[in-house]
């Protein structure tokens, strides 16, 4: 990839990552869930690379792809019960909790591409 003077991932999210993560700060309010998402975005983008037409900016497309991850989470997390419901209904908590597998699973993930671009 050689758009807008970008050669490398690492150039991508060294100077993309900023605005992603203060617009995802922006829209979420949520500084954990802002960066969680920018390691997400990076880790998209770094996957459909080759979808990338030059239609749009990378800063647009990365913002876009950011915009989605955000509406996605929002939308899952009105669609979720709250934990009194949960409690109320006589699930035990342990129902309740995502397996350590998911957990460690969406931790990497989120870290990966943030590790990848520094060249670790």
């Amino acid at each position: 990839m050689k758009s807008e003077g970008v050669h490398s991932l690492e150039e991508l999210y060294e100077r993309y990552s900023g605005p992603v993560f203060d617009y995802l700060l922006r829209v979420s309010g949520d500084r954990l869930l802002a960066d969680e998402l920018t390691g997400e975005t990076f880790y998209r983008a770094m996957l459909a690379l080759d979808g990338l037409r030059g239609e749009a900016s990378v800063k647009t497309w990365l913002l876009r792809i950011a915009r989605n991850l955000h509406l996605r989470r929002a939308e899952r997390e009105q669609r979720s019960v709250s934990l009194e419901d949960l409690e109320e209904r006589g699930v035990p908590f342990a129902a309740r909790q995502a397996s350590p597998e998911k957990e460690l699973l969406r931790d990497e993930r989120s870290r990966a591409i943030p590790r990848a671009a520094r060249g670790r």
